[in-house]
């Protein structure tokens, strides 16, 4: 939001792998919002694989303590 309040004439210094390039407010913006998109994409996916493997080792934890009771200790 404060790339919007500098002038149009200031180039930004935007980051793209190693390098700088200097872009306008309006150029900067588009860019963050669209990565910030993309970035959001990667943590939804990773989020619901965290869950995924979160029901697996539950029903895991249910199938070894049924095979071995209280012999066992699988928490922390």
């Amino acid at each position: 939001m404060e790339l919007l309040l500098l002038d149009d004439d200031e180039g930004v210094p935007y980051r793209i792998g190693d390098s700088f390039y200097s872009l306008t407010p309006e150029e900067a913006t588009e860019r963050m919002e669209g990565e910030k998109g993309v970035v959001e994409g990667e943590i939804q996916k990773m989020e619901e694989e965290i869950e995924s493997i979160k029901e697996e080792l539950n029903k895991l934890k249910v199938e070894l303590y049924g095979k071995f009771g209280n012999s066992i200790n699988l928490e922390k």
